[in-house]
């Protein structure tokens, strides 16, 4: 079963959220420290992609992007209800928006605060609107 990341974009849905790393082109934002990495495509409503290279000891992505900032939500009954990815923030009930989690390109199998850190994947946020 897959897991629905809830977010907006600040770009996208009035509001008074700031983005927090700025794209920067084709160069990734390096972020963290710690002996695992990985790297983190961020894609907003508008579709400018703002790339990370994540430095952890964390294990699980979710907990690595909390610990940096970058990723906020809330605990519900299906896992780690996500509110707000590089000071972006959506509200599924109000707009239909959300984010999407991809693992590698593919839509994730896991949620966020399930998905262990794998040297050498991708992981995809990408804004997203219902349909």
């Amino acid at each position: 079963m897959s897991l629905l990341l809830i977010v907006s974009c600040s770009k996208a849905v009035d509001t008074q959220d700031k983005i927090l790393y700025e794209s920067t082109g084709s160069s990734a934002i390096e972020l963290g420290t710690g002996n695992n990495y990985f790297d983190l495509s961020v894609t907003d409503a508008e579709g400018t992609v703002y790339n990370f290279h994540i430095h952890t000891d964390k294990t699980i992505v979710g907990e690595a992007l909390e610990n940096l900032g970058l990723l906020e939500g809330t605990e519900g009954e299906f896992g780690l209800y996500v509110n707000k990815v590089n000071g972006i923030y959506a509200e599924y009930e109000k707009t239909g928006t959300y984010w999407a989690f991809y693992v590698d390109n593919e839509y994730a199998s896991k949620g966020i605060d399930m998905t262990e850190i794998k040297t050498g994947e991708t992981y995809t946020l990408s804004y997203s609107k219902k349909i």
